[in-house]
């Protein structure tokens, strides 16, 4: 849950506004391992 937080909150702040059309997979390091 904190780790899907921290990404919509930049999804909706000024940093992100070139961001667009991007899939972002927020689960919490599991890909990686």
């Amino acid at each position: 849950p904190e780790d899907i937080a921290d990404v919509i909150a930049f999804l909706v702040s000024d940093q992100a506004r070139h961001v667009s059309g991007e899939v972002v997979v927020v689960n919490g390091g599991a890909s990686v391992r």
